[in-house]
């Protein structure tokens, strides 16, 4: 590579130069001219970083006083003699002792000297590095005074088996915490822990990426609410299990299993009579609501209960029919604000009251099946939002939608242009509504009816013959005269023959 392409592309960002140089056999020479001719930050940053640069290179550069991102360049390569090595773990700056000691063909003795580093984190970044000799990891570092130190060491790869147990006993909750978040701890040790009931070691245990059944098991029926909801918020119970925290667990956790999807219905009949109004209102508002736990809950005593198995789409048809009758004014103004299977409709109708009505058309319900007599009294209705429900029924009467196509409300109007039933003649009125939202409805429905394709005509049906006229009756005397008397006005008018 020519030495000023080179040069301007490390100048442009050693660094990314470093990268996109790595497989590119610099030579030696042309590495030494450029360390040779150029000691700006920027070239002594790539030569410092780059794999290939010759060691003597390399020792040159730190005796230059390199500035920190060189220091750290200087301290991962790995060409960088032991010497200067050492003099970087002598380093005043921290974070250039923290790169080398992540490095991991550390050697011993310049492990030894980061060791005993008067910086806490400079020995927690040699404790976790994999490449440290076991004899560091005993001497030094699994005795470090800070907590913090030891605990670093219970992440590395190749701690010793018998330092883990070492550490395992160490009285620090830092320690401690590490010890049961290591990946050595063997599965026996862990549910010891979660047998323990210590509220300490269970609440680091959750912490865990993966715990066994069994761990987990012991988990949920510990002593500790918190413990128990999170234990459960991880496993899977079986029905067994449900029954036993849903008739003895604690509120918090038989909440959670009234809210779950997958509730068994023997479950669900426990939690139905629980003593707890929260346990029973998740229950009554859960999407699957069992039908025998519906119809103890539908006769709950307190009302808020009763109204959420009203509003629950899971509610069967029988038990939404008995709510119609008891003509409860929340629970039937909740029926009108879903919909209801017909027979329940029809009772809503039936009872007429205003108040529910108005909730029905407050939601936009179609009043299918609506009596003709409740039409036209609801067309009549001071309320606007009432007459708009009669002018969205099915039937209604054609005298009627002519005057509600007058109505002085637009919501009226605009209900009855949004009417698959009203009549193409009073679209064509609504059209030039004044109310644009009326006009454009109206226009869009005229627009629909007229792409409609056509309807196939009628097939046609074979006439029948015309009837054979019958046969004249025999002439009588009169009948005679007549006909004589016919053809002799003929004659004489020349009409005959």
């Amino acid at each position: 590579m020519d030495q000023n392409e080179l040069l301007n592309q490390i100048l442009a960002g050693p660094l990314e130069a470093v990268r996109a140089l790595k497989d590119a056999n610099i030579e030696p020479q042309v590495l030494r001219a450029l360390a040779a001719k150029q000691s700006c930050p920027e070239v002594m940053l790539f030569l410092a970083a780059y794999p290939d640069t010759p060691s003597r290179v390399l020792d040159d550069l730190f005796l230059k006083n390199p500035d920190l991102r060189t220091l750290s360049a200087l301290a991962e390569n790995p060409r960088t003699s032991n010497h200067v090595l050492q003099d970087i773990a002598q380093n005043k700056d921290e974070a250039v002792r923290i790169v080398l000691a992540s490095r991991k063909d550390i050697t011993p003795q310049i492990a030894k000297i980061l060791a005993e580093d008067e910086s806490p984190d400079v020995r927690a970044a040699l404790a976790r590095n994999s490449g440290i000799p076991a004899s560091v990891q005993a001497a030094y570092l699994s005795e470090d005074s800070v907590p913090y130190v030891r605990a670093a060491l219970l992440s590395n790869p190749k701690l010793e088996e018998e330092l883990w147990e070492h550490l395992s006993t160490d009285p620090d909750p830092t320690v401690q915490a590490a010890v049961l978040l290591s990946k050595k701890a063997p599965p026996e040790k862990l549910l010891e822990w979660a047998d323990s009931d210590d509220h300490f070691l269970q609440t680091v245990l959750l912490e865990r990426a993966q715990l066994n059944d069994k761990v987990l098991e012991s988990l949920c029926f510990s002593s500790h609410a918190d413990i128990q909801k999170a234990a459960l918020d991880r496993k899977t119970l079986t029905d067994d299990e449900m029954i036993g925290f849903a008739r003895q667990g604690d509120e918090d956790i038989r909440i959670k299993i009234a809210s779950q999807s997958n509730i068994p219905e023997i479950v669900q009949l426990v939690l139905a009579q629980d003593t707890s109004y929260r346990v029973r209102y998740t229950l009554a508002t859960n999407p699957c609501l069992a039908p025998e736990a519906a119809e103890v809950l539908a006769v709950d005593a307190e009302p808020d209960i009763r109204v959420a198995v009203a509003s629950n789409s899971a509610t069967a048809t029988e038990i939404l029919s008995d709510f119609a009758d008891s003509q409860d004014a929340m629970i039937l103004k909740n029926l009108a604000g879903r919909d209801c299977p017909p027979e329940v409709m029809e009772k809503i109708y039936a009872l007429g009251d205003d108040e529910v009505l108005y909730h029905l058309a407050y939601h936009g319900i179609r009043p299918v099946g609506m009596s003709s007599e409740l039409v036209i009294r609801l067309a009549g209705h001071e309320l606007p939002t009432l007459r708009a429900l009669a002018a969205s029924a099915d039937d209604v009467p054609l005298y009627l939608m002519a005057r509600l196509a007058r109505d002085p409300s637009y919501v009226v109007r605009l209900a009855l242009a949004r009417n698959l039933h009203t009549t193409s003649s009073l679209l064509e009125l609504l059209a030039g509504d004044l109310d644009a939202r009326v006009a454009k409805v109206a226009s869009a429905r005229l627009e629909h009816l007229k792409a409609r394709p056509p309807a196939e005509p009628a097939p046609e049906e074979t006439s029948p013959p015309p009837p054979e006229p019958p046969p004249e009756p025999p002439p009588t005397e009169e009948t005679e005269k007549g006909s004589l008397l016919k053809r002799f006005i003929r004659k004489v008018t020349g009409d005959g023959d």
